[in-house]
């Protein structure tokens, strides 16, 4: 059975469409950059030995600016921007990028068997919900979860101004921020009636999810899939976690398929 791309979508650094993308790939273009302080300070992090505890060996990556990540049509989906503003904005990118998808294949105003149609997401963290998470984790930390407990006053006062600007948990933070939303959200926008599920297989999660698409297309269970992946890097954690077993380039490069290549992840993979 012969599987067909009708239609394609995506959102990476230095490309907002899939033509774009391709211009990047032919060109050869370079899209490395120094860590954005919007995302954390990196100065804190990085140090480029490799024997340094809690460090990352390298200072660059490749990053959708602010401006790409906060803007969302939220109203568009019909979904309230209170519930956005507890969402993982990998889900916010994944919609946007299936509406792309869906526009270029001519489903947009098109009928389609919405019953049959599945969402496969590769995707394997969500960094946003450790941001949520600070506020429960800050508690800990003070009631001595982790170490010394520090109380009175003053230690209060210091635990409320470390989270001041994190959004309390409401009804929607835990599904805005699980990975097996990421797909179920689709199908929900879209009224898709087949399987959605998330798919976790480190580096190759977006590939695996396509190959279940196919089987599944293939299988006879569905007629339309939408397939994919998506990663935000918000955190320094996978970078620090990930130069301790030293896989991340040492020249912060992505050379995928080259024999020049020195690492089995890297850096410039992270949106």
């Amino acid at each position: 059975m012969e599987i067909a791309i009708v239609g394609l979508g995506c959102r990476f650094p230095g490309a907002r469409d899939p033509l774009a993308y391709w211009e990047l790939i032919r060109s050869g273009t370079v899209v490395f950059r120094p860590i954005p302080a919007s995302r954390w300070d990196h100065s804190r992090f990085y140090d480029p030995t490799t024997r340094v505890p809690d460090k990352a060996y390298i200072d660059k990556g490749a990053f959708l600016t602010d401006e790409e990540l906060r803007e969302f049509a939220s109203l568009h989906y019909g979904i309230a921007p209170r519930r956005i503003q507890v969402t993982d904005p990998q889900h916010r990118l994944l919609l946007d990028c299936v509406s792309s998808a869906l526009q270029d294949a001519g489903y947009e105003r098109r009928p389609f068997e919405r019953t049959r149609a599945g969402v496969f997401i590769g995707a394997s963290v969500s960094e946003h919900k450790e941001f949520l998470l600070s506020r429960i984790r800050a508690v800990q930390l003070f009631d001595g979860a982790f170490g010394r407990a520090l109380s009175g006053p003053e230690a209060d006062n210091l635990r409320d101004a470390l989270i001041e600007h994190v959004v309390p948990m409401r009804a929607f933070s835990m599904p805005g921020n699980l990975l097996n939303m990421a797909a179920a959200i689709v199908a929900q926008t879209w009224d898709l009636g087949g399987p959605a599920l998330s798919v976790d297989a480190a580096c190759s999660s977006a590939l695996v999810a396509t190959q279940q698409a196919i089987v599944n297309l293939r299988g006879g269970q569905i007629d339309l899939a939408i397939a994919g992946g998506v990663y935000l890097n918000l955190l320094p954690d996978n970078l620090v976690c990930f130069s301790r077993i030293g896989a991340l380039s040492r020249r912060g490069e992505c050379r995928p398929f080259d024999a020049g290549a020195d690492s089995i992840a890297d850096p410039s993979i992270r949106i």
